[in-house]
């Protein structure tokens, strides 16, 4: 049986290394994870054994690891974003893909010509390999992951087996190097998909920027529109790989038409993004280098249609993105409020429960003015656009304000942010969201909202 002591030492060594993980994205005069770290300090059981009670103030003696502590252990605890791990392994899937339909007699070929000096073995094996490659190299120029994040380490090996497999001699030593740092990154990434790595606000704001603007992109030009930006994307790329350097392109969502441009604004995402959702893969590579048409295929945009879009990115913020970034600074969700949210909400619930008719509360939006009441709602560019840059994207990257908000959805007359407490406590202790208010902390609620204890102290 594992010592008492040990078991404190073991459980402060896992809280610790999730603060840890959680200080490296600190931005801004961010100090969430120093107060996490005296909470840590405050919360140590008595004599240093566990099970016996906590050490700091309790409305009642709680044993150790108490509520606050365990709270610090959980991984949903931190803002975190999987779509950094989830992007790269998809490119290392699209160079599987590549390497997969490769016959293996074309590196026997290009490994004769390179040991027999042939006169254009250097510019096979650049093409060759390019094309083996390209998803990775194309999405570390236009999508790098943070520096100094568990990403960027997961990927490290990857960069140098790509560089290598261009000028290393031993062919197949090459390869089989590559192939290494590719399951190697696969394991590593893998495990930020079930443990995932605390991110920064900006990486949070931006996730949702890209969020918006590629579904605004699926909205404007359709799902065909897509397929025909990575259709040219890829024609470009296997220009490039004949008469290199690469060169970077983005789409430009305010021109009009929508248009690929060479230099980044405001308005523009990458065209990686366009073509990491809608490539061809290899059978309409193949096609496409024999000048052949590239046959229908699926993909992620099409999911994302017009009339769907205020839902979704409504959706995004106020189910994900909101709750995400009050973990950045341990504050409530609620103090997340902004104008414009809530006329989005608005437009969204015509759309949804109104048949797509505007109402009074929609009509009468002061930032969105787009409807008259009883007006069918139809989205025209310009207001995709408007959406995007009136969004406040400045004041998400800052500490919000917090809320005044006094509305309760439950009945009885507690504060919010005593139920807010009563829901976190309840998530660190596994019970579902909304249980707690299911028996005798809704008759509290309900009868008289009366809480002579709860919520003036801490409870463990």
């Amino acid at each position: 049986m594992t010592d008492p002591d040990a078991q404190v030492t073991e459980f402060n060594s896992l809280v610790a290394s999730r603060i840890d993980r959680f200080a490296k994205t600190m931005e801004f005069g961010n100090d969430t994870a120093d107060r996490y770290r005296q909470v840590l300090l405050d919360h140590q059981p008595v004599d240093g054994r566990s099970n016996a009670p906590c050490a700091a103030p309790h409305t009642e003696s709680a044993p150790w690891p108490c509520r606050e502590v365990r709270r610090l252990s959980k991984a949903e605890t931190y803002p975190t974003s999987v779509q950094a791990a989830a992007r790269w392994l998809d490119v290392l899937a699209s160079m599987r893909e590549m390497i997969g339909a490769t016959i293996p007699q074309a590196i026997d070929n290009i490994e004769h010509h390179l040991q027999v000096g042939s006169r254009n073995a250097e510019y096979n094996r650049r093409f060759a390999f390019s094309a083996f490659t390209m998803p990775f190299t194309y999405a570390l120029a236009a999508t790098p992951p943070r520096s100094g994040s568990e990403a960027e380490t997961a990927i490290a090996p990857l960069v140098e087996a790509v560089d290598l497999v261009m000028t290393d001699p031993d062919v197949r030593g090459a390869m089989a190097r590559l192939e290494e740092a590719m399951a190697s990154a696969e394991v590593a990434l893998g495990s930020m998909l079930a443990d995932p790595e605390p991110a920064t606000v900006t990486e949070l704001v931006d996730e949702l920027k890209r969020s918006l603007k590629v579904s605004m992109l699926s909205a404007l030009l359709g799902s065909s529109g897509i397929v025909e930006l990575a259709d040219a994307e890829l024609n470009a790329r296997l220009e490039e790989l004949k008469y290199p350097p690469p060169q970077a392109r983005w789409v430009d969502l305010a021109n009009v038409p929508v248009s690929v441009v060479g230099t980044p604004s405001d308005t523009t995402i990458s065209i990686e993004e366009v073509y990491q959702s809608a490539a061809p893969g290899v059978q309409g590579l193949l096609q496409a280098m024999r000048g052949e048409v590239s046959p229908p295929r699926s993909t992620e945009v099409q999911r994302i249609q017009g009339s769907q879009w205020i839902s979704f990115i409504f959706a995004e913020w106020n189910d994900h993105y909101r709750f995400e970034l009050a973990k950045v600074w341990d504050c409530s969700h609620r103090d997340y409020q902004f104008p414009l949210l809530g006329e989005l909400g608005k437009i969204r619930n015509d759309m949804i429960h109104n048949g797509g008719i505007a109402k009074r509360a929609t009509a009468n939006c002061q930032l969105l003015r787009w409807f008259t009441e009883g007006q069918r709602m139809h989205l025209t560019a310009p207001m995709y656009l408007e959406v995007v840059q009136l969004w406040p994207w400045n004041e998400l990257l800052g500490q919000p304000t917090p809320s005044q908000d006094s509305r309760n959805q439950y009945g009885g007359r507690a504060p919010l942010n005593l139920i807010d407490a009563v829901q976190r406590a309840a998530a660190v202790d596994g019970i579902n969201e909304g249980d707690p208010f299911g028996g005798p902390v809704a008759m509290q609620l309900g009868v008289d909202g009366s809480w002579p204890t709860v919520g003036q102290t801490r409870s463990g």
